[in-house]
């Protein structure tokens, strides 16, 4: 909790302008309410008396010139505080989510998508909304009980010392609550945390669930979390109202003791009536600001509770690559791979042992069974994965000692299923890659056979695309995402299947789009589809993470291996497209 406090303290004290304004208008708004009193009885026993409507009239602007300055004051003190919480609250965002964009993209993927947009959505909202609050409530009560306890220590520092020893349970009691609060707001934000990703789950499988009728027991399910939620969030509210009440009582506990020990100081002589009404009527006056800093500890508690998921989230490793600089749009590279090995999991690996070279310019596919590591082959020329063991270089510079930009920079990427994201057409075709001018941008539609369909959208190429482009069809998906890769200029180009979920006419519409991409590019095509791959220079089999065939189709087919194999499955199953 410290060390929250600590970041917390050294970000709000970024914000000098604001923190000093919010202050100052805490002290003068403390200053002005505390001429109130002396106003009123000034207006009662002079004012009143003397019936001059003229001294009425301007006393009456005095008191509502101070009502005035209060008003002001307090308005500047929520609004400036509020405004500190919000900053804080978008460093804090910002830099969250610009760590999570530098975590490798395979721990990513292991991470619950659902309970990130949790932490983005609403555990970032309370976080706010409490720190608002504690800025707003808990630093001026604060100030306001510091300045009270001075004038308590200026009337009779005995009593005050009395008060303090006497009313020690307030600080025990705050402990005891604090602990109690800060456990339940983390388990009540976890709870809403796996509501939020059961949702996202519920969302993205809903074909699934009706398909396998599991609507209501996913429902059901829902509903008993949700109801644990609520029950969570009811006991962590039950500490929060309990929590003020039970410091006020120990305080009133303290004061009743001062009181009865009074006794024996006036009667020795140490103190005087006048001196004790003073001090106690200064004491009462501390019972508000001491209930609300008391009912804030618990929104800090809750601040702490989430702060500990943000954690959570920073605790993630991010990548880390070389500093040694490649020049961007460079010419294809000579790929090596000199023994490299890499296991997603202890009892199996991915790829294993694998020493190969890709000349520049070689068009080169991979293929195999199920799980012999195609993808994952992908996935480690551009470091989404990093190999266990092994050297992969690029012009004989390891990869591992460029600079990441640098390294991606030299690959363009098409996914199995590619992300396309809501924007115009014109905006995913130009993703990362905002310079391309327009010309550019149609003839990468053309190679692609995007400006086939584009034409006909509402708008053209400024058509809006949905979400993960669900308003286009799979085939359009694929080739929006080749232009863009196309259009990204890299060296080497990596098609993760990319025609393994197309029909027949979309296939060869993609096809036809590879084969018209420059020879001075390398290619490397994963594909399931072995009609799609027969034409290329060089076909790689793996098979359990090892290269079990390497060749050309007719050379792979005379061998009559696993190649010949998977070729005539496909041939008996329908699967092969004519050449």
């Amino acid at each position: 909790m410290w060390r929250h406090a600590r970041y917390l303290a050294g970000e709000i004290a970024r914000n000098r302008r604001d923190l000093a304004i919010a202050l100052g208008a805490t002290l003068a708004s403390l200053v002005l309410s505390l001429l109130m009193p002396g106003w009123a009885t000034r207006l009662a026993s002079e004012i009143f008396p003397a019936r001059d409507i003229v001294a009425l009239a301007k006393h009456l602007g005095v008191g509502l010139a101070i009502a005035l300055g209060i008003t002001i004051a307090t308005y500047l003190r929520i609004y400036r505080f509020v405004r500190v919480a919000y900053r804080v609250t978008a460093r804090l965002r910002a830099g969250l989510f610009a760590h999570l964009m530098a975590v490798s993209p395979e721990r990513l993927r292991m991470a619950s998508g659902g309970e990130m947009a949790s932490t983005f959505s609403s555990d970032m909202q309370v976080f706010q909304d409490s720190l608002a609050r504690v800025v707003s409530i808990l630093v001026p009560s604060l100030t306001l009980v510091v300045g009270l306890f001075a004038a308590m220590a200026w009337y009779s520092p005995l009593l005050l010392a009395t008060f303090l020893v006497l009313a020690a349970p307030m600080p025990l009691v705050t402990s005891w609550f604090g602990k109690r609060l800060h456990s339940t707001a983390g388990e009540t934000q976890g709870r809403l945390a796996g509501l939020i990703g059961l949702l996202g789950q519920a969302i993205a499988g809903v074909r699934e669930i009706r398909s396998f009728g599991r609507g209501k027991q996913v429902a059901a399910r829902f509903e008993a979390q949700s109801v644990e939620a609520v029950d969570e969030g009811l006991a962590r509210e039950r500490l929060e109202a309990l929590h003020p009440q039970a410091v006020a009582y120990a305080a009133t506990l303290g004061v009743s003791a001062t009181v009865l020990a009074s006794a024996w100081y006036i009667d020795q002589g140490m103190v005087t009536m006048t001196t004790l009404i003073a001090f106690l009527t200064t004491a009462v006056l501390a019972y508000t600001p001491i209930q609300e800093a008391s009912h804030s500890v618990g929104r800090l508690m809750q601040l702490f509770a989430i702060m500990d998921r943000f954690a959570q989230l920073r605790s993630i490793p991010e990548e880390t690559g070389g500093a040694i600089s490649r020049p961007a749009h460079a010419t294809a590279p000579d790929i090596r791979f000199d023994k490299v090995t890499f296991r997603y999991r202890p009892d199996g690996f991915g790829i294993d042992g694998l020493t190969l070279a890709i000349p520049a310019g070689q068009r080169l596919a991979v293929v195999g069974p199920s799980g012999a590591g195609k993808s994952t082959f992908l996935d480690l020329l551009p470091r989404f994965a990093v190999p266990e063991a092994g050297v992969i270089s690029l012009d004989g510079t390891d990869a591992a000692e460029l600079r990441l930009d640098d390294l991606r920079a030299a690959f363009a990427v098409v996914f199995q299923e590619p992300v396309l994201f809501k924007a115009t057409l014109r905006d995913n075709l130009l993703f990362g890659s905002e310079s391309a001018g327009e010309d550019a941008m149609r003839e990468a539609a053309r190679t692609a056979h995007v400006d086939e369909f584009a034409s006909r959208l509402p708008g053209g190429y400024d058509a809006q695309v949905a979400e993960r482009g669900a308003n286009l069809s799979v085939g359009q998906r694929q080739r929006i995402a080749l232009a863009r890769a196309l259009l990204k200029n890299a060296g080497v180009l990596l098609l993760d299947e990319p025609t393994s979920a197309l029909d027949a006419a979309s296939e060869r519409l993609v096809r036809e789009a590879i084969d018209a991409i420059p020879r001075d590019r390398t290619i490397i095509i994963v594909a399931h589809r072995l009609s799609t791959i027969r034409h290329v220079d060089r076909i790689l089999v793996l098979d359990r993470g090892r290269i079990v065939e390497d060749g050309a189709h007719v050379d792979l087919m005379a061998k009559d291996g696993l190649y010949a194999r998977l070729w005539r499955d496909q041939s008996e199953e329908g699967d092969l497209l004519p050449a």
